[in-house]
């Protein structure tokens, strides 16, 4: 008895066990745009023309997730060609976006029925497909054709399991979708391989090894065509944050606060952090000075400080460039805000003359606050931001009294400075305005829900 024909659009790894399957039932013919996937197909299995492999009465898209809209599109002026009823029949790891596509591109006389072959090549190394899952979501079909096709795959002893696009995308990102993240997630972070693996952790390798062994654009096409994977990741974000946080001590000195600040000794960080444990009335607290806005919060993060104070803006200045560049990378909670006045002095070494200095190094927003003052009185003079922990006037001072700096080096910032670092003021309120002030924040680690794992 002669075999019905059905065709396979796309032979890449899944396009392959696809083959491997309907092979056994039906006479196969593959098309696939690129001509290296055909070259080792099989002699058993025919390799034809687009317009022969479209021309069969059913037929099987395994394509990329991410170029299905486009080939559909290309395909439909020729899948219309034909006196024969068609059938087409998707594998996509997602449903309700090629039911969107094939819904807009086909013509109604073409027919076509959803389905997810919950498989690929690396579950069949190990494994049979027998008992595995197959999901079956409808679509434009009559049905007699779904009950033979569904019939079919009960006959490859494949699990059928029947329901809605819309509902499998929902099980598939909590699923599918979890998995390939947390794969994808153990890769980046280097999990390998130890000689005290458990079996949990041999089984966490094998997640990872199979999320990487798909190819970077399926991962992405899960993660990015189903409209559930969204909210699955935010999930997993908030719930890592959970349970790190919980794992860290709301005070690591139960007797002392300890708060990281953006500045050093005699900044106005440090001032506002003594106005805040004032205000706020604590009793015993010791400050970490981290000199950076990143660092602060990265200690936060990390559970080496308590709470972080730095600057989030200046009357003048605005924002502080540093600070909108850090708070992106961190998740935090903002317990208190202050405003303090802001005045600038130069300061040189003590063994100094201002007519020694060639260039004054301080931080952005000091400039920003004294920018018409800098340029008419020191306008011939360099500036220069330092670099790293050297953003900050504090640190600056003290490697100028260290002598890191040359003579020729002065630098801007809280008179406070001189005292701090045996400097020489050179000149007072350099800011532009009179009511120039900065808004500080206090910030300490997000613990929302934490004690649903107490």
């Amino acid at each position: 008895m002669r075999k019905e024909t059905v065709s396979v659009i796309g032979v890449g790894r899944f396009g392959r066990v696809l083959v491997q399957i309907l092979s056994k039932d039906f006479t196969v013919q593959v098309f696939d745009e690129n001509e290296n996937q055909t070259r080792h197909i099989g002699s058993s299995v025919n390799v034809v023309s687009l317009r022969e492999a479209l021309a069969a009465p059913v037929i099987f898209y395994a394509v990329p997730i991410s170029t299905f809209a486009e080939t559909i599109k290309q395909h439909a002026p020729l899948l219309k060609h034909g006196q024969k009823k068609k059938l087409i029949i998707d594998v996509l790891s997602v449903k309700q976006f090629p039911k969107e596509i094939l819904e807009r591109y086909l013509p109604e006389s073409i027919d076509y029925l959803l389905t997810h072959p919950m498989f690929g090549p690396d579950s069949l190394k190990t494994r049979r497909i027998d008992g595995l899952p197959l999901v079956i979501c409808g679509g434009r079909v009559s049905e007699k054709t779904k009950q033979f096709w569904k019939a079919y795959f009960i006959q490859k002893k494949l699990k059928v399991v029947e329901m809605t696009a819309q509902q499998h995308d929902q099980f598939a990102a909590s699923s599918q979708g979890v998995a390939h993240f947390i794969g994808r997630m153990l890769d980046d972070m280097g999990m390998q391989k130890t000689p005290v693996d458990t079996i949990a952790a041999q089984e966490l390798l094998d997640v990872k090894e199979l999320a990487c062994h798909d190819t970077w654009q399926l991962f992405t096409d899960l993660q990015t065509r189903n409209p559930y994977t969204r909210t699955m990741r935010i999930s997993i974000g908030k719930a890592f944050d959970r349970l790190y946080n919980t794992l860290l001590p709301v005070q690591k000195d139960p007797d002392s606060l300890l708060i990281g600040i953006q500045g050093g000794k005699g900044s106005f960080n440090e001032a506002a952090a003594i106005v805040y444990a004032t205000t706020a009335k604590i009793g015993r607290y010791e400050l970490e000075y981290l000199y950076t806005t990143k660092n602060v919060l990265e200690a936060l993060h990390q559970g080496d400080i308590d709470r972080g104070i730095f600057a989030l803006a200046n009357s003048v200045g605005g924002i502080v460039e540093e600070t909108k560049q850090a708070i992106g990378e961190y998740r935090f909670s903002i317990i208190h805000e202050l405003m303090i006045p802001i005045t600038h002095s130069l300061m040189i070494r003590n063994d100094a003359k201002l007519q020694d200095i060639t260039v004054i190094m301080t931080h952005p927003q000091v400039v920003k606050q004294c920018e018409s003052t800098i340029k008419e009185r020191y306008g011939k003079l360099k500036i220069v931001y330092g670099k790293g922990d050297a953003i900050d006037p504090a640190k600056i001072a003290e490697q100028i009294t260290q002598k890191k700096w040359g003579k020729n080096v002065a630098v801007m910032g809280n008179p406070l400075l001189a005292e701090k670092y045996s400097l020489k003021k050179v000149a007072d309120h350099l800011e532009d305005r009179e009511d120039n002030t900065t808004t500080f924040v206090v910030v300490e680690r997000r613990r929302e829900d934490t004690k649903l794992y107490k």
